[in-house]
């Protein structure tokens, strides 16, 4: 479970359940059923199963775990792309904008265009100022970009259900197009994440027009479960598609247009997470 990090006694906020209308419906996040398959290694092959959405509220990651939280935090510093979600709000300056002051912004997409029925809520009402879509309360309230999960199938569904969220590295091609721009993250040698998960994440390469190329067989790597925050480092070059991949994410770090976090799995499944941070790793860790 996630929470506010304060320590105040625990209370429960009802979820905002997602419409369709906050929905991305950039073609890089969605794009039919195969828009949206995992990599050939399921993250949540053995996931547990849970009919209900768990509680949301204020006491995961407090004072218990305040020393794991500063720990994965500091490993994120000195790094040439560096967001800490408490420090610097929802957005993530990627230093790699490409002018339209687009990228950074966090969104989301379930299943419901290819058939399920899963659903992913907030802790609490998005929006601040003239930004309706704006993630910077659900990262006041707990620290980081949290939220619940609940996976359901579909009669139309092929494959596992799943939900994810995602932000553009360089934002929209223009103000008026919402064809997002690839950009050159080699300097980045991959990418860092501090995080808690209730199941194991999908970390997958968005490539935008080259994904539908490619039948969307996006490159990724598997953020393992994990109750403590954490953080977990890759290279580029560990983003693969299934075992025997002789394409991996180096080859397409300077044409990459999104990260995506997906929780995909058998349906029933639910839980909760916690993006806390990122930063780039070009010391390789």
């Amino acid at each position: 479970m996630f929470g506010k990090i304060s320590k105040v006694a625990a209370v429960v906020v009802p979820a905002l359940l997602l419409a369709c209308g906050e929905t991305s419906t950039s073609p890089d996040a969605t794009g039919g059923n195969g828009g949206d398959v995992s990599s050939s290694s399921n993250a949540l092959s053995s996931s547990s199963d849970a009919g209900t959405l768990p509680e949301v509220s204020s006491s995961s990651v407090e004072s218990g775990s305040s020393a794991a939280l500063d720990s994965a935090l500091a490993a994120l510093s000195g790094k040439l792309m560096h967001w800490v979600a408490s420090e610097d709000g929802s957005r993530i300056e990627t230093g790699l904008d490409v002018g339209t002051n687009t990228s950074g912004l966090w969104w989301e997409y379930r299943d419901d265009d290819d058939g399920g029925e899963s659903t992913l809520e907030w802790p609490v009402e998005l929006g601040k100022g003239d930004d309706s879509f704006s993630k910077d309360p659900v990262v006041e309230y707990c620290g980081g970009l949290c939220g619940t999960y609940n996976l359901k199938g579909g009669k139309y569904l092929e494959g596992n259900p799943y939900v994810a969220t995602f932000f553009y590295v360089g934002g929209y091609e223009d103000e008026d197009d919402d064809s997002a721009a690839p950009v050159d993250a080699s300097k980045w040698n991959g990418i860092c994440v501090a995080y808690t998960s209730d199941d194991p994440m999908d970390l997958e390469m968005g490539l935008g027009d080259v994904d539908a190329e490619m039948n969307y067989e996006r490159r990724s790597v598997i953020l393992p479960k994990s109750e403590s925050p954490t953080t977990k480092c890759f290279r580029w070059r560990n983003f693969s598609y299934g075992a025997g991949d002789r394409h991996n994410g180096s080859e397409f770090a300077d044409k990459l247009v999104s990260l995506h976090f997906k929780v995909q799995g058998k349906a029933g499944t639910a839980g909760s997470f916690n993006i806390l941070g990122l930063s780039s790793n070009e010391a390789g860790e």
